[in-house]
């Protein structure tokens, strides 16, 4: 396996969170303007909720190495498959452009919310910050991912076969590339892959309770390591 880090633009330009903010406020603002119609008298909140990054900013270090290769060295096929099967087949340099990209998606949500409660100023709009949510349980974060993760791990299939392949172990780079490629072909079989588990919905449900019940017009959803989730 050999894999260069993503850089920031790969994931999101300034000219596509700028594109994406007028297109998601304008979508908002018609909600608003039909939901101000139909619920006129007001008894109505509308939350908007960021993202909620799978992944940690750093990977614990016992997926740092396998065979004495890591990520820099140009192939590491061996680590590629020990981090597939904990559910996080990324490249460490690529966190950190991963991490910028949720903040980016978070300045987003916060400035449409602003915008909009701008323009409907009798609206009940509440930002909700859920990118630390997660903290201490993403994909990765400690050992034993993901088993102990609140977000689903990266699963392929070999094909629309509807059975997961769990292990890259013994595979040659060509079995890897057609199962990445049949993630492209057929996208229903991977869909899941990243988005919050069970657990994880649960977790996102309280923090949603927590702004729904709030007096604030922003607040932030926070994991502490014992679980306890804070909203304030």
């Amino acid at each position: 396996m050999e894999q260069k880090p993503c850089t920031d633009a790969d994931l999101g330009t300034a000219a596509q969170f700028a594109a994406a903010t007028a297109e998601t406020t304008t979508a908002l603002r018609q909600l608003l303007t039909t939901l101000d119609q139909v619920d006129a008298d007001g008894q109505h909140r509308v939350v908007f909720q960021d993202y909620t990054n799978p992944l940690p900013y750093e990977l614990d270090q016992s997926y740092w190495s396998e065979d004495s290769r890591d990520d820099t060295r140009d192939k590491f096929r061996a680590l590629g498959a020990e981090r597939y099967a904990a559910g996080c087949p990324i490249h460490r340099a690529s966190l950190a452009p991963g991490q910028r990209f949720s903040q980016g998606l978070g300045s987003l949500v916060s400035s449409v919310r602003g915008t909009l409660a701008a323009e409907f100023p009798a609206d009940d709009l509440v930002y909700l910050n859920v990118q630390r949510a997660f903290d201490g349980a993403r994909l990765c974060e400690s050992a034993g991912s993901p088993a102990n993760a609140l977000a689903t791990p990266i699963r392929l299939m070999d094909g629309p076969s509807g059975v997961f392949v769990t292990s890259l172990s013994g595979k040659d780079k060509l079995d890897i590339q057609r199962i990445a490629n049949a993630c492209g072909t057929y996208f229903q079989t991977c869909q899941e892959s990243w988005h919050p588990s069970a657990a994880g919905h649960q977790v996102l449900g309280r923090c949603l309770s927590g702004a729904a019940a709030t007096g604030a017009r922003s607040v932030s959803c926070v994991r502490a390591p014992d679980g306890t989730i804070t909203v304030s």
